[in-house]
């Protein structure tokens, strides 16, 4: 059985040193948006100042994507390309961000070949 990409997203936030609370018991410093996609799921996980964009592709051929997210007019991404196949989650996190309180936050992933894919945005504060 697959875990859910919340699970998935909070269990990669957890090896990276990130403490997270759900956001329903930390409304104000915490959000979770998620984009179904035509062949996966692509997530944005905001806590405190942590941000975190995963993938989890269920379908179709191996991708090549670069995680990012956007925050105050400025673009944040991972430092390299990953290949994401069929049953795979992939993600990026930054931790200690300066995050404006009252700002959107988008996650997105770049598709080699094809687009930028985002998340709804969070709002914290």
């Amino acid at each position: 059985m697959r875990k859910s990409l919340s699970a998935l997203l909070i269990a990669a936030a957890l090896s990276a040193g990130v403490v997270v609370t759900p956001a329903s018991a930390a409304p104000r410093e915490s959000g979770f948006e998620c984009n179904p996609l035509d062949s996966g799921l692509l997530c944005l996980l905001v806590e405190a100042r942590d941000v975190g964009v995963a993938y989890d592709k269920n379908s179709g051929n191996p991708i090549w994507v670069r995680f990012g997210y956007d925050h105050a007019g400025v673009s944040h991404a991972s430092p390299e390309e990953v290949e994401i196949y069929p049953d795979e989650t992939k993600s990026s996190v930054w931790l200690e961000q300066n995050l404006q309180c009252g700002q959107d936050i988008v996650g997105w992933m770049e598709v080699r070949g094809q687009r930028r894919f985002q998340t709804p945005a969070v709002r914290i504060c």
